[in-house]
């Protein structure tokens, strides 16, 4: 699997080092110091994925990813956030201006790669529901780009996969004001009720019991769909604003395929196989306490 990586950072140093790792891999890389050049690149249809830093002069990088999602031949172009800046508000402002996943400064190999190639896959996946669109719109049927771009983010349908009910009953209230959440407590039921129910998105426990997340997920045909993961240091998941912005920026993500599902679409099933509905893992960061040898 192979795409063409763009990195855009106005630091000579970042720019080089991210190359040599995606190459590595062997990545197609092509590189811009602000965001003008970017913008050019994309304009050019050159460039699969954006890694695209935060702080640049001129153009910032929310301005540079906000204009990228406002343009109908560049929106689904996949955006990563790379940037030192780990707030959650910048986390909600990157979510708002469109970005599909960040990566915080230091950057680590693996999480880079795993990221960049859950991006490839979904980007894969764009691509051909794209180019079933042009084939529709050839046969008298309208485009859905334009009304993609347009789109909110808001009124989706939400399946949240989680067996904890202190988990779900504080989560789902939060998103259920700006979509429809269903909530599912047992992980094999939930395999075939996302082939059925026609959801937007998935919202995946990784602390179900039997370690039922991954197989959930993978079952799917991918672990965390466009890359997706929300990581909260409490019990329970986050019911943040940055929660609220990640299901919109996802559900905004699958507006193609609502648009042209009663015309080119093939079964439901199909779609959730292929990985097609967006995945997003939840997870609680617990430090793991060690045991205690026993006592002789």
């Amino acid at each position: 699997m192979s795409a063409r990586i763009l990195v855009v950072d106005d630091v000579p140093a970042n720019v080089k080092l991210l190359e040599a790792r995606l190459s590595a891999e062997y990545f197609d890389v092509l590189t811009a110091s602000n965001g003008a050049e970017a913008l050019e690149i994309c304009a050019r249809a050159e460039c699969d994925i954006i890694l695209l830093d935060v702080m640049m002069p001129d153009i910032d990088g929310f301005e540079v990813c906000r204009r990228l999602k406002s343009n109908p031949a560049t929106h689904f172009i996949p955006v990563v956030m790379v940037t030192a800046l780990d707030s959650p508000a910048d986390r909600v402002r990157g979510l708002e201006a469109g970005a599909d996943d960040f990566l915080t400064k230091p950057v680590s190999d693996i999480v880079l790669i795993a990221r960049v190639r859950s991006l490839t896959r979904l980007k894969m996946m764009t691509d051909e529901l794209r180019m079933r669109a042009i084939t529709s719109l050839e046969i008298g049927v309208q485009a859905p780009e334009r009304s993609a771009v347009a789109d909110t983010g808001k009124g989706g349908r939400i399946l949240l996969v989680d067996d904890r009910p202190s988990s779900y009953e504080r989560l789902a209230p939060v998103l259920s004001t700006e979509h429809t959440v269903d909530v599912e407590t047992n992980p094999a039921e939930a395999v075939f009720h996302a082939a059925d129910g026609d959801y937007d998105l998935l919202i995946v426990s990784l602390g179900l019991n039997n370690s039922m997340a991954f197989g959930c997920a993978a079952r799917r045909g991918r672990w965390s769909g466009p890359g997706r993961c929300l990581f909260s240091p409490s019990p329970t998941p986050t019911t943040t604003p940055a929660c609220s912005a990640a299901s919109r920026s996802a559900s905004t993500t699958t507006c193609c395929a609502r648009s042209t599902r009663t015309s080119c679409w093939r079964a439901r099933a199909r779609r959730f196989a292929s990985g097609a509905i967006p995945t997003i893992c939840a997870t609680t960061c617990r430090t793991p306490s060690r045991r205690r040898s026993p006592t002789r």
